[in-house]
């Protein structure tokens, strides 16, 4: 049971991570795109010619031209969110200490 402890199923952790990633990645998307609809919907409430384009008819040219770069650029952020959480996550939980441990243990003569 130590041994299951110390040195956890690869797989089982892989796909762990991979589901955290994915979540954080989804939710950066949704929030992205939610903060999107707000910009564009606000540009054309308050009538923003700037932002939304040049005349009522046409698409806002800012949502075409940009609106993937930034759910882009939310999924890439919740994924390097979700690598520095779970870099930090091992740090403070002890992971991966099982080996050194080990290693101390066989050194004293345990």
């Amino acid at each position: 049971m130590r041994d299951q402890w110390q040195n956890p199923d690869p797989f089982l952790e892989g796909a762990k991570l991979f589901g955290r990633y994915l979540a954080l990645c989804v939710t950066g998307a949704l929030l992205g795109g939610v903060a999107w609809g707000l910009l564009m919907w606000m540009a054309i409430q308050l009538n923003w010619v700037w932002l939304k384009g040049p005349s009522e008819g046409e698409d806002p040219p800012l949502l075409n031209k940009y609106c993937g770069l930034t759910l882009a650029a939310f999924l890439v952020g919740g994924a390097v969110g979700a690598i520095v959480d779970e870099r930090r996550h091992r740090a403070s939980s002890g992971y991966g200490d099982g080996d050194r441990a080990a290693a101390r243990d066989e050194a004293v003569g345990d």
